[in-house]
């Protein structure tokens, strides 16, 4: 079999797809922006230091890694200056064609080649015809406006996404998918979505994100005299739907819940009337320090409109905590069983589902065995076989 360069900008699902490779033989280089070569203890320091400090994979050698880090500078210099998804859009598109063609230069034209979405074109096209195999991962809907466009109608304090990318970013990403032998998606929901806009569905792959399931998870205990704790891990955007689930808060005893909600946050004060002071906006944090809030939240709301996979859902598992997710995602919930599945944009949904378990937490501990169990289906070693398996296919 061949062995593959894995390209991403980013840390994205933590390199765990560059580790796959890597613990199965078939890594020749990860190619990435920032690595850290060093594992630096980043607890006391600055936000963005603690960010880079996260970039890297103690799993992967530093001999494994080519990081153009002069790339990386200019492309988060080229992101902060506009929180708009248009226009950032078009930076990852011009971003992308530059990452590619430095790899161009320095890349084993015989080795196969996995690419992110937007990131790939110019090696996907150097290596067609080659004998080389190679994959992009389109890691979600990529055209999602329809969904968007009456969101931001219905919610007019909320500050409007964007409704389309840039049309640079959807012309790179759909000549990707003719260029690539395959498209690899995390989900039949993003297959679904991608196959609408002209994606060929005899070349699409369905592996699932591989997600870090080691996180000694433990069943959520019986805790009838407080609260319920509620999670949401995401930026506050409505793409994430999570307007759906302050509304909800609005809706529910103050008394018998607590929100906290952990993602950037990018509205105006005014999107946040009438919320009781049992809801809490963390902020952004490092990866490594959400886990916390896994270990001491009951619950994770995933209410997202339009999500390839939503990896947040089998962490949150890992700790033992059931999932309320809309079926706009992957279907990582079983309803009823490791939680709740309800419609995107349900706000009486997730009133209804939340006072349960606030109501009954003996079926919150029952959630939670469940949960645990499920989070193993998503695990390395499931998934590398499953992905070893695609790759020796082709």
């Amino acid at each position: 079999m061949q062995v593959f360069n894995f390209a991403q900008l980013g840390a994205r699902y933590r390199y765990l797809y560059a580790v796959l490779l890597n613990e199965s033989g078939l890594l020749d280089k990860l190619y990435t922006d920032f690595w850290m070569p060093v594992n630096v203890e980043s607890l006391k320091l600055p936000s963005i230091v603690r960010k880079i400090a996260g970039r890297r994979n103690d799993l992967i050698a530093n001999r494994k890694v080519v990081a153009y880090y002069d790339l990386g500078l200019q492309l988060y210099k080229a992101l902060n200056k506009s929180k708009d998804i248009y226009y950032q859009s078009g930076v990852l598109a011009e971003y992308g064609s530059k990452f590619a063609i430095r790899q161009l230069k320095s890349i084993n034209r015989s080795s196969g080649y996995i690419g992110m979405c937007s990131e790939s074109l110019e090696v996907l096209r150097a290596l067609k015809g080659t004998g080389s195999s190679t994959i992009v991962i389109q890691y979600d809907a990529c055209d999602d406006s329809a969904i968007l466009i009456p969101e931001n109608k219905r919610w007019p304090a909320w500050v409007t996404e964007g409704n389309y990318r840039s049309p640079d970013y959807y012309q790179r990403v759909y000549q990707e998918w003719e260029e690539a032998g395959r498209i690899m998606v995390n989900s039949e929901w993003t297959r679904d979505q991608i196959v609408k806009q002209g994606a060929d569905p005899s070349r699409v792959m369905i592996i699932p994100l591989i997600c870090n399931t080691q996180n000694g998870g433990k069943i959520k205990q019986d805790h009838r005299s407080k609260p319920l704790r509620v999670l949401y891990v995401g930026s506050v955007v409505l793409r994430k739907g999570v307007q759906y689930l302050l509304e909800a808060a609005r809706m529910l005893n103050h008394n018998q819940f607590d929100f906290f909600i952990l993602g950037q946050n990018y509205q105006p004060p005014e999107a946040f009337k009438e919320l009781g002071n049992n809801v809490r906006f963390i902020g952004q944090l490092p990866y490594q320090e959400v886990g916390n809030y896994y270990r001491n939240c009951d619950v994770l709301v995933f209410p997202s409109l339009s999500d390839g996979f939503g990896s947040v859902q089998v962490e949150a598992m890992s700790y033992g905590m059931p999932v309320i997710a809309s079926s706009s995602c992957a279907g990582v919930v079983e309803h009823e069983k490791s939680g709740f599945i309800i419609p995107p944009g349900d706000s009486g949904s997730l009133v209804q589902y939340l006072q349960r378990l606030a109501d009954d937490r003996d079926l919150l501990g029952i959630l939670s065995v469940n949960a645990l169990s499920r989070a193993k289906e998503y695990s390395f070693e499931k998934v590398s076989s499953l992905f070893t398996g695609h790759l020796e296919s082709i």
